[in-house]
Order: C-alpha cells, then structure tokens, then sequence
C-alpha cells in the first residue's frame, strides 16, 4: 500500500533501488528481480530519494534530507555505508545521476529562488568541474546519453516545460519538443 517511486536498474540488470514509504518516510530498498525479494538498503527519519545505481554496480547515489538541507549522499551495495558527498547548506540539490563513465556525477541545483540551473561533479576530488548554467527557470531530471555526449533535461525556458539537449559543457541547446502537454522523468534508451 506505500509508494514505491524513482527506480533505478542495476548494471546487470538483476536489481531495481527505489524509494519507498512503506516504513513512513521515504528510505532506499532494493528488490531483486528474480526472486522479488526486498531489502532496506537505508534507515534513517529523513526522506532519501532519486537513487542512481553506479556503473559499477557498487554503489547508489541519491538525495537526503539528513542533516541540513537537502543534500547527495552515496551507499555502498554490500556494506551500507553512507558517505555524503555534498555539503550544500544554502540550496537543495535534487536528480542526481551518474556520468556513464562513473567518474562524476550531474545534479540539478537551485541558485537562489527563481533560478535552477545542471551542475556537473567529479566524483573522486568532490570538486564542481562545470556548472550548466543556462538562465532558465527551471532545469530538472537531467539524464546523460549512453555515450555521455550530451545532457537531456526538462526545463520551462520557452514558458512551456520540454525537453531539451545539451552537449556535456553545456552549449549546442536543442529543444527537443513544442508541446503544451507538461513533459517529465525522462531517460535515454541504451542504443
């Protein structure tokens, strides 16, 4: 009777890491597909949400409201050890995504209270390498290609929300729809 929301496939494609109330507020469980087995992968009183499963398969990337803020965290698959990645006190940062190649990570951040712009993040140095900052309103649901070229997302810019692509520094903007229906949770297809 919960929600069950954000799902995520395993690289191997044997297991789905979602969000789900099913214990009041939101935490991360793990189903096997095969067996429809569920694990809780998070307990905490926060809301944990959006997971991403790593290239690797070895970890799961996702957004918390532990501590102050809203902020990304990653928990290793066979240990569950949490390990915060951001530590942003004045924004929220939500959807985030890893880069195919596993090696950053790409989030949506609120700079300030109108404005929403992609943010891109190496993962190993937690250091910001690229800000995709394209003055629109809002720039939600990120989702890199497979190849990691170029960037889709959801965003109001033109007073409609579409979907648009950007190559990975954030220029050649392409409005992929016109369309007055309200798109949203998009992702790539594999080929």
């Amino acid at each position: 009777p919960a929600d069950d929301l954000d799902p995520s496939w395993s690289p191997d494609g044997q297991k789905i890491v979602f969000a789900s109330n099913r214990s009041g507020n939101f935490n991360l469980y793990i189903l096997d597909v095969s067996t429809k087995s569920v694990e809780r992968l998070t307990e905490i009183d926060s809301n944990e949400r959006y997971p991403d499963w790593s290239p690797d398969g070895k970890t799961i990337l996702f957004q918390s409201e532990r501590g102050f803020g809203v902020n990304l965290f990653t928990v290793d698959v066979e240990t569950k050890k949490v390990k915060q990645v951001t530590f942003d006190r004045a924004s929220s940062l939500h959807y985030p995504i890893w880069t195919p190649n596993g090696k950053s990570i790409l989030y949506q951040k609120y700079f300030g209270s109108t404005s929403v712009g992609l943010v891109v993040r190496d993962y190993s140095t937690n250091k910001t390498s690229n800000i995709i900052s394209l003055d629109f309103q809002n720039d939600i649901w990120p989702a890199w290609s497979p190849d990691g070229s170029q960037i889709a997302f959801i965003s109001n810019h033109d007073g409609q929300t579409d979907i648009y692509i950007i190559n990975k520094e954030g220029a050649a903007i392409y409005r992929l729809t016109d369309d007055p229906a309200i798109e949203t949770e998009l992702d790539w297809i594999a080929d």
